[in-house]
């Protein structure tokens, strides 16, 4: 065990976040004596388990304890179980201060299949002390390394104290095993060619002398450099992006066992020169998938799949609670929510860039609000940015429901964010931003400094459109922009897609589209389930709408340079300008709807070819087909 006084020695590297299995590790998030992540018990007599300022090494807040009696005992605990790889090692670290503390894992042999049956054994339960920590009158950097059993199993991690002494824990981190991507965080979505870095954590490799180590990519990038940060024992990877699909990676060394591999599926969408300049996206939201296979919400689900692929939509932006209404489900349940949430969401053929909502962060059966099992179990992040040509998307995180007194709206739970968001949205740009975030600020925001900061950001750097879910019913508003403090403009509802398109085409506006439930439950005066399709031209959204369900799209190539689409639409909502793409050989471009002559929009794309958009009206109860052809 590695323990380093502070006044003894400098701050050891500081662990990365996207490695540590710990979820809030440093207390800051939530409130005084109510930390996101982390459940108290007083296990017995009179020990007081505290999260506030007195406890804290760094920042704001840390964990401490102090007895009451000689049989005093009371633990902070993970209100989830981390998923151990048999055999593997594990370095635990964390700040400790006083005396009579504990930090240990509680487990027991436990999998999850994927027809959802749960094994336990209740023989094999265990407790693996991480570390007792000699007293220490100032902070005390503390490091261990484990073993994980031999058998799969889940564990949750404590902090414990007892008698009538007194401690205090900050800044804990548990390594996760294996290849770990730090950065990026989200699907790649650039042009072909384009170098893309990889920063990776794998601590099997930190002994492991660089030049021992070789590395692998699989199909669609090839790797360029590998380099060893020796002083934290990170990677840095330079691939090219030579093809849209799977980032594959592996690493083998004499002294690391087996290979590590590590596979994130779509991580990868490459297209070619001028595609930037029209293309197509996605937005679905409040999907609260509950289950793996066959049940009636991945059903509807599937119709949405199957017309989304064939539309292909450059990516995917799913804007929040894609986890089921979860409160008071026990861990393994929460486990399994996220298996369907990974299954479903991988039925789409293009990257998925996701949000948490309200939902994602629930309280679970311990009582406490947590983010673990959308950022650690799905290993999603809490906010994101990249460009398509001149276009800045940016996702925000507001899901901080169930902390303390917010008890169902939207804030800013990362204190970090705003400052992120500031400096994204800083500029200059050449056309206006879209940003996506779960809930509105004109619905449910219970932070009234973090909902004017949020505006101020949004309306002061002139946003075109803002990008939200929540309500599980469609309704659009236009602002007026250029504000920076309240008042706030009142937002001015819009009734139809063209009213939304005069507000998007206006500069002085943006406009907040928000997007019914995709495949859940629908609330509103007009009760549809759909999805957001938005169309791009020169960096600007040139058209969008809210198809529903009952709008089937459907794509067959018969013959070369030949794409056909059926487009069958039912009773909901007749739709105008439908805009359909297909990537075709250069040429002469021909487009026909029901066989008679159409006007297509093309863009060059190289030696690649050319992208051919043709928009058609599926008014009511009618069926559509279009295509679209090229010829030397």
């Amino acid at each position: 065990m590695l323990a380093v006084n502070v006044s003894a020695a400098p701050d050891p590297p500081a662990p990365h976040q996207a490695a540590n299995w710990i979820s809030n590790p440093s207390f800051e998030e939530g409130e005084d004596n109510d930390p996101v992540d982390w459940a108290y018990f007083l296990q017995h007599e009179k020990t007081t388990g505290l999260s506030d300022k007195a406890a804290a090494r760094s920042g704001e807040r840390g964990a401490s304890f102090q007895g009451g009696g000689g049989l005093s005992y009371g633990r902070w605990i993970t209100p989830y179980s981390i998923p151990l790889e048999p055999g593997a090692k594990y370095r635990v670290s964390f700040w400790y201060r006083g005396k009579g503390g504990e930090v240990y894992l509680a487990g027991r042999p436990a999998q999850l299949s994927s027809s959802g049956n749960l094994t336990v054994n209740l023989n094999k339960k265990f407790k693996i002390s991480v570390a007792k920590p000699a007293p220490a009158t100032e902070w005390t950097y503390v490091e261990k390394e484990i073993s994980a059993p031999g058998y799969p199993a889940w564990a949750q991690l404590s902090l414990s104290g007892s008698g009538r002494d007194a401690c205090a824990f900050d800044d804990i981190h548990f390594e996760r095993a294996g290849l770990t991507l730090l950065e990026p965080r989200v699907p790649q979505i650039v042009p072909e060619g384009t170098e893309i870095t990889l920063k990776l954590n794998a601590p099997e490799l930190r002994n492991a002398p660089a030049d021992s180590v070789t590395w692998k990519t699989g199909p669609g990038a090839t790797l360029k450099s590998a380099a060893k940060n020796d002083a934290d024992g990170t990677w840095t990877l330079k691939v090219a992006a030579d093809a849209g699909g799977d980032l594959q990676l592996e690493a083998s060394a004499p002294t690391a066992g087996k290979p590590l591999k590590l596979a994130i599926p779509k991580f990868l969408r490459v297209y070619p020169a001028g595609a930037e300049k029209l293309f197509s996206f996605a937005a679905i939201t409040d999907a609260h998938f509950y289950q793996l296979g066959e049940n009636e919400r991945n059903a509807k689900f599937a119709h949405a799949v199957s017309s989304l692929n064939a539309l292909n939509p450059l990516f995917v932006i799913a804007l929040g609670d894609q986890m089921e209404i979860h409160n008071g489900l026990r861990d393994e349940e929460n486990k399994w929510i996220c298996e369907a949430v990974k299954e479903q969401l991988g039925l789409l053929s293009v990257p998925v860039l996701t949000l948490a909502g309200n939902h994602e962060i629930d309280r679970t059966y311990e009582g406490v609000g947590t983010r673990w099992y959308h950022e650690k179990y799905l290993g999603q992040p809490r906010y994101w940015s990249f460009r398509v040509g001149k276009t800045l998307f940016a996702g925000v995180d507001v899901s901080t429901p169930g902390v303390s007194t917010r008890e169902h709206g939207a804030s800013f739970l990362d204190p970090a964010q705003d400052a992120w968001l500031e400096r994204e949205l800083a500029g200059p740009h050449e056309v206006p931003p879209v940003v996506a975030a779960h809930i509105s600020p004109f619905n449910e925001w219970t932070d009234l400094p973090d909902r004017n900061r949020f505006l101020s950001l949004i309306l002061g750097n002139k946003v075109g459109v803002l990008l939200t879910g929540h309500r599980h019913y469609t309704l659009d508003v236009s602002v007026a922009n250029g504000v920076t403090a309240p008042p706030w403009p009142e937002p001015v509802t819009l009734n139809s897609p063209a009213e939304a398109a005069a507000s998007i085409a206006d500069p002085g506006r943006s406009t907040f589209l928000t997007t019914t439930s995709v495949c859940a439950f629908a609330l509103g005066d007009k009760k549809m389930l759909g999805y957001r399709y938005l169309l791009m031209k020169n960096g600007k959204v040139a058209w969008q709408d809210v198809l529903p369900l009952s709008l089937a799209v459907e794509r067959a190539e018969p013959a070369a340079g030949t794409v056909k689409f059926t487009v069958k639409n039912g009773a909901e909502k007749p739709i105008t300008g439908l805009p359909l793409l297909a990537k075709l050989p250069a040429g002469k471009i021909t487009a026909t709807v029901d066989g008679q002559p159409a006007t297509a929009e093309t863009q060059p794309l190289g030696t690649a070819g050319q992208t051919a958009c043709v928009q058609v009206d599926v008014p009511l109860n009618a069926t559509r087909e279009i295509v679209l052809s090229s010829a030397p």
